[in-house]
């Protein structure tokens, strides 16, 4: 823009008009070089932020698919050199404690359908065992039954 106002004022001047062109020209060649160096070196710093970005995205997401197949040994892990250690650290840390949650949920399931069955071998000795007892022991197994089939679903 400079430039072309400058060739516009001293257009008609010939021997100014020569004179700024062959500035020009140098200034062109003069700053072609560090126009190229600066536009590689902005090239690989792009690249160079892209990948630290995009690296931890691309495993969290990986982790975050994982997690929604109930996959809970799966663990968030970033090279030393990305600046989100300590995101990490907290999605390891909410993997585990969900685990932990599944875990015992497993266990009461168990001890759950372990009681029922018992209850329905003990009320099927007895004769005179009321009919809504029964129904009660069913109920209690259907609801173990879908309890163990939820927490089946996750992979500790």
């Amino acid at each position: 823009v400079i430039w072309n106002r400058v060739i516009d004022e001293f257009f008609f001047v010939p021997e100014a008009s020569k004179k700024l062109g062959d500035i020009f020209i140098q200034t062109g060649e003069l700053l072609i070089v560090p126009v190229l160096l600066l536009s590689v070196l902005f090239v690989i710093a792009g690249i160079i932020l892209s990948h630290k970005v995009a690296g931890p995205l691309y495993r969290v997401e990986r982790v975050a698919d994982e997690l929604a197949k109930g996959n809970l040994s799966v663990r968030v892990r970033f090279r030393k050199a990305d600046d989100i250690q300590d995101l990490a650290r907290t999605l390891n840390n909410m993997i585990a404690g969900i685990g932990e949650i599944v875990s015992e949920d497993k266990k009461i399931t168990e001890q759950l359908s372990g009681l029922a069955l018992r209850l329905k071998e003990v009320t099927g000795r007895e004769k005179g065992m009321k009919k809504e007892i029964k129904e009660t022991i069913d109920e209690l197994n259907e609801i173990a039954a879908k309890l163990k089939r939820t927490t089946d679903k996750f992979v500790l």
